[in-house]
């Protein structure tokens, strides 16, 4: 083939690797290349490996580093990983209005002139009718009153009340009022605000909507806020194209800009003609916007399952918790704990090791591996 002339020829002699091959020996060099702080540093499993195999060669080398790293304790409390997402629970979807109302509390906001500082949120899981009410603190006491005063005398006991785990709502004189008047008392677990969906989206609206219209100090808040309650239940919902006043009402308001129209003329009506004309309109509203929001139910479930990281858990199964309240340079997961009792809409009962029991939503576990 003739004579081939090599250019630019480098030459690396290079440290022949130790061969390892004691079980002691693979621990020590594990423990030094990922957990000293010099040398280790926690690394991830390609960076650990590309280390080690430098220096030292064993059978099934990249399989040990693996495990290792996936066991260590430091490493599973301090790294954020893929995170927990289960399938989105399909919920019931009510026949009338009021008979589900989730319940929330905006605060504290500044004080206003009236000496308020906390907003009431209630609004109706069919017609996503609204109910806001400005309180002066969140106590136990001035909740329950502010329900009891501006809706329940107003549009009846709802048949379920939903709440977050905040003490305004768990405690002694919500669960009295609630049991006195028959109403289911459902609470959402901490961290997990998909189960206040709905009420979360009108605080951002709310939101939206005070900062076009409130004054310098912030003091008039809540008297902007029964301005922004009309507009979004005069608003038709995006969830079923009905104005949530309509479907409580049986009619849409008058318009502001029609009051001094005098070629309008309102229908004449007896008492029972109007009666049997506004139940017979509500019972095809509420029929149709049960239709229209199970429809979006399921449209948003499938846009929500497409990403969605999943694992199977039994009772007495180890898991991390994600820490949701700490410093940013707390650990991202705190634990182990122990799966005590496995519930419907993947809330789970954990117990640490002092016996203290919590329910968690299962978005907020990871497996934890010993």
């Amino acid at each position: 083939m003739g004579n081939i002339e090599l250019k630019s020829l480098r030459v690396a002699l290079l440290q022949p690797v130790t061969i390892i091959k004691t079980e002691k020996e693979i621990q020590s060099i594990l423990s030094t290349y990922h957990d000293d702080p010099i040398q280790g540093g926690h690394t991830g499993i390609t960076r650990t490996l590309a280390k080690i195999k430098r220096h030292y060669y064993w059978k099934n080398m990249t399989r040990h580093i693996k495990e290792y790293i996936r066991r260590c304790h430091k490493c599973q409390m301090s790294k954020t990983t893929t995170h927990t997402k289960t399938p989105l629970t399909y919920t019931e979807t009510p026949t009338n209005a009021f008979d589900i109302v989730i319940v929330d509390t905006v605060g504290p906001l500044p004080k206003s002139e009236y000496g308020n500082e906390y907003i009431v949120t209630l609004i109706c899981d069919l017609t996503k009718y609204l109910v806001t009410i400005p309180v002066a603190n969140k106590s136990a006491n001035t909740v329950a009153k502010a329900i009891f005063e501006n809706f329940i005398l107003k549009y009846g006991p709802m048949k379920t009340f939903i709440s977050d785990m905040g003490t305004e709502y768990k405690n002694n004189v919500i669960q009295d009022m609630c049991k006195y008047m028959k109403i289911e008392n459902l609470t959402s677990t901490a961290y997990h605000h998909q189960t206040l969906g709905t009420i979360e989206r009108s605080h951002r609206t709310f939101n939206e909507y005070i900062r076009s219209y409130i004054s310098a100090d912030k003091t008039d808040w809540d008297v902007w806020i029964q301005y922004f309650t009309y507009c979004f239940n005069t608003t038709p919902s995006v969830m079923h194209n009905y104005c949530p006043y309509e479907l409580v009402f049986g009619r849409l308001p008058r318009q502001f800009a029609n009051f001094n129209k005098a070629d309008r003329i309102e229908p004449l009506y007896n008492i029972e003609d109007y009666s049997k004309e506004i139940k017979f309109r509500l019972e095809i509203a509420y029929k149709r916007a049960r239709l229209l929001l199970e429809k979006a139910k399921s449209y948003r479930k499938q846009l929500y399952d497409k990403k969605t990281s999943d694992f199977q858990l039994k009772i007495g199964d180890k898991v991390i918790l994600r820490n949701e309240s700490g410093h940013k340079l707390d650990p991202v997961y705190i634990g182990p704990y122990t799966v005590e009792t496995i519930e419907d809409r993947d809330n789970i009962v954990i117990r640490d090791k002092k016996q203290k029991k919590q329910k968690v939503h299962k978005d907020r576990l990871q497996i934890y591996n010993q």
